[in-house]
């Protein structure tokens, strides 16, 4: 077990905290154009939604979260913008690409 030394184990973590960006909740302004296009998305390529949850996603912030691996697909990006729609459905606008055009964007409700 000589492997996992102290200095081993300082490695591995620098290497997991330089190697993603972690989740935000709260939008910063960078996002703010990117939720306008995940919420125009939700509303207009969304089906079955009735009025209540078409309020629910113009009227409120969704909760958003973002994966940026490290290495040679940095200019990749997982984004995720959730909204919950009922006491047990969300509707979420995902995908992988450019946060500022939301590329490859799918939608699942749940």
């Amino acid at each position: 077990m000589k492997f996992l030394n102290r200095t081993n184990f300082g490695l591995g973590l620098i290497f997991a905290t330089f190697s993603f960006v972690g989740c935000r909740s709260t939008p910063t302004r960078a996002t703010e154009e990117s939720i306008a296009k995940a919420r125009v998305i939700a509303l207009t390529e969304s089906i079955n939604l009735d009025d209540q949850s078409k309020k629910l996603i113009s009227e409120n912030t969704p909760r958003c979260s973002f994966y940026h691996p490290a290495g040679p697909f940095s200019a990749l990006t997982d984004y995720n913008f959730s909204w919950k729609i009922s006491a047990n459905r969300t509707l979420t606008v995902y995908g992988s690409g450019d946060v500022n055009t939301l590329e490859n964007h799918k939608i699942r409700v749940r």
